[in-house]
């Protein structure tokens, strides 16, 4: 009973503008304090490690050679999903798109490691495989994975009402795998994916309304980021045949979408 007059106080304070804008940082408020204490900055194998190996072999090592990587985590250069190729490099299945996501924070935890290890002389390993670095990279994955939901709220807006958005924005966060992603699994893509499905999602709906070359070219950028950090999601692109309209100004969008999503993808490609 209780629980239930809360939820209706909430959404009588809801329906108010103010309120409605402030949705997203009322959702920050409750998550964040509860991540310092139920986060898991453990890398799963193999899911993990692979999105995590981007992140540190591109910082610390400036290359994309993880034999030394799988060397750090305990995994086998053997393994069904690493394994040394014909040209003695270590496969790497996974996309590249959340490494490179990660790289700001991993980058600040390196920093504040050095400074610690220089004012206090704590022996901290900075190797950019420990714990601290791993949490920082889950750290970042939440609050992408937070920013996602705003969006998700912006682009419910445009087609439903107030009250079906607050119910959306409950749902997707207690009631979908957002909550076990957010807190037990940070360290794979699925929060990072969250934002670049909703971005994307969120600009083919506004694309029904633009008719600038850059803004198209943006809108390409979206869609390979999307892709960049997971494959699957290039399925997506059937969404710009609803309705295909064949004639010189579409052909001339498309071509910008087109060479947005090949400059957001290039890393991928130069992965492989």
């Amino acid at each position: 009973r209780f629980a239930l007059r809360f939820a209706l106080k909430l959404y009588s304070a809801f329906k108010k503008e103010f309120c409605r804008k402030w949705l997203f940082y009322f959702i920050l408020l409750i998550s964040m304090p509860s991540i310092f204490f139920l986060i898991k900055g453990s890398l799963l194998n193999p899911d993990g490690i692979g999105y995590f190996s981007y992140t540190r072999s591109l910082v610390m090592d400036r290359d994309l050679l993880f034999a030394n990587d799988l060397k750090l985590f305990g995994v086998s250069d053997k393994s069904v999903y690493f394994h040394s190729t014909h040209n003695d490099y270590i496969s790497n299945p996974f996309a590249i798109g959340t490494g490179l996501i990660w790289i700001p924070f991993f980058l600040m935890a390196h920093l504040a490691i050095i400074v610690l290890k220089i004012l206090l002389n704590l022996p901290l390993a900075s190797e950019g495989s420990s714990l601290f670095y791993t949490l920082a990279c889950s750290l970042e994955s939440c609050l992408v994975g937070l920013f996602s939901l705003l969006i998700s709220f912006k682009i419910a807006k445009r087609l439903f009402s107030d009250r079906d958005c607050f119910l959306a924005m409950l749902g997707i966060w207690f009631a979908s795998p957002f909550f076990f992603c957010f807190y037990w699994m940070p360290t794979h893509s699925h929060l990072v994916d969250s934002l670049a499905v909703s971005l994307f999602l969120l600009m083919w709906i506004e694309s029904k309304e633009k008719e600038e070359w850059f803004w198209w070219v943006c809108f390409g950028l979206s869609f390979g980021f999307a892709v960049l950090v997971r494959w699957q999601n290039i399925i997506m692109g059937i969404l710009l045949l609803l309705p295909l309209k064949i004639n010189r100004k579409a052909i001339f969008f498309y071509s910008a979408f087109l060479l947005g999503s090949l400059l957001a993808f290039s890393p991928q490609l130069i992965v492989w």
